[in-house]
């Protein structure tokens, strides 16, 4: 497709470090919007020039659109390797040098044409995901995480858990088993902050309130699709798009500070 793409002018050096804070965020139901506020936080958190942020996508859905694309990542790394972090953790490559840095986040992205690998692919097991997680370069480590039987074992290498609910009725149903796996990690101490995303004037609060039992949780509000089609027609991160970021700042900035950043 052809996309326009314009590039933020970069000026900063990406210093390697140790890993220090690694956050979590995972959805209770199919596209719940983990990837929305994921991308929304690393960008926040890029925002501060001490704060080098990586952002990690753990998923081996191949069902799940790639970010990769809507990111368009070809065009921001056109002249330039983007590095396969996925394939060298399968390979036992070393990952802890390697940086694909743009907007001054170094982006461990599966890549779309990995795909033609067939079960080398979808072969990652929580402990080659937890390598991964441990050994990308950054300070902080925002993990993109799709729902698996391995994602316990996942989030017990997180600092924090970011627990995305849709409140529609429906997915709620759906998701109530994962909700509870979620408040099980947060009663065994996971430190756990709690994303209502997408509310809007169609919620019943109390209903909702009634079902999940949530503490403390912080509201996105729901925003309507165009923003998100234009900014991705754009190759932007959404969070980007000023339409965008407006009504998602509040609740970013909130998040940022519960992690006492």
């Amino acid at each position: 497709m052809k996309r326009i793409f314009l590039r933020e002018e970069e000026s900063d050096i990406y210093l390697k470090d140790k890993n220090n804070i690694k956050i979590g965020i995972v959805g209770i139901s199919p596209s719940s919007g983990t990837s929305i506020v994921a991308t929304s936080l690393a960008k926040e958190l890029s925002r501060d020039r001490k704060k080098r942020v990586a952002y990690i996508e753990v998923s081996n859905d191949d069902r799940k659109s790639f970010l990769y694309d809507s990111l368009g990542m070809d065009k921001r790394f056109a002249g330039r390797k983007f590095f396969d972090f996925h394939r060298a953790v399968l390979d036992g490559i070393n990952i802890s040098d390697e940086i694909n840095l743009d907007e001054k986040i170094n982006w461990a992205l599966r890549i779309p044409t990995i795909a033609n690998y067939g079960d080398k692919f979808t072969s990652l097991n929580a402990m080659q995901f937890c390598r991964l997680i441990n050994h990308v370069c950054g300070d902080f480590i925002v993990c993109d995480i799709s729902w698996s039987d391995m994602v316990e074992e996942i989030l017990q290498e997180m600092d924090y858990i970011l627990a995305v609910v849709d409140p529609m009725p429906s997915k709620l149903i759906y998701s109530y088993e994962r909700l509870c796996v979620l408040k099980r990690c947060e009663a065994q101490g996971r430190k756990t902050i709690w994303i209502v995303n997408k509310f809007n004037e169609g919620v019943n609060k109390r209903e909702f309130n009634d079902f999940v039992k949530l503490k403390k949780e912080i509201y996105f509000p729901y925003v309507q699709q165009d923003y998100f089609y234009n900014a991705e027609y754009n190759c932007k991160i959404a969070y980007t798009s000023m339409k965008i970021y407006d009504k998602f700042k509040e609740p970013i900035r909130e998040i940022v500070s519960r992690l006492g950043v």
